[in-house]
């Protein structure tokens, strides 16, 4: 995995960051961006909420195409060169669904270019209502459906879930 530089608070397409906060597009969608196109960020959970519950971003039209760099070098005064990830879905506490409604893959058409990235909890974390758990799901379920990247994580301990359907010859 690529060293974590920060790509948490680069710019962002579609942003849900609010516990309880839900966004739901029925319509299609273009993002191409570099930073991290789609994103849920919600640190704070009160209770014992799912990713489901905490806050959600679903995007369910009929075509949905996600476009963002895999990394590039970056340099920064103090700090050095460094890699910069970008990520096309992102989920530090949260669910991210694309193409998926109720659990459920849907038909929709997805053109996805760039990396994934979802966490969980800490076990070191002393304050039972911070850093939840991030959930990403994708259904590629048409023909000319496909997704170019890969599955990034900060570690074996702190990866989230990130599931993906993969159906009907989509790539």
């Amino acid at each position: 995995a690529l060293e974590y530089t920060g790509a948490r608070w680069q710019p962002t397409g579609l942003y849900v960051s609010e516990s309880r906060g839900h966004m739901v597009v029925n319509g299609d969608v273009d993002i191409a961006v570099r930073g991290t196109a789609v994103i849920t960020n919600t640190y704070n959970g009160a209770g014992n909420v799912t990713p489901d519950e905490l806050s959600s971003i679903s995007l369910l039209g009929d075509h949905t195409k996600i476009i963002t760099p895999f990394q590039e070098e970056a340099y920064v005064e103090g700090f050095g060169k460094f890699i910069e990830p970008y990520y096309s879905l992102a989920s530090y506490g949260g669910t991210v669904n694309v193409n998926v409604k109720n659990g459920e893959a849907q038909n929709g058409d997805v053109y996805m270019i760039g990396n994934v990235i979802a966490s969980k909890r800490s076990a070191g974390t002393s304050a039972s209502d911070v850093y939840q758990d991030g959930r990403i799901n994708v259904a590629l379920t048409t023909k000319d459906s496909y997704w170019k990247g890969v599955v990034d994580n900060f570690s074996k301990e702190q990866a989230g879930e990130v599931n993906v359907w993969l159906q009907n010859g989509a790539k």
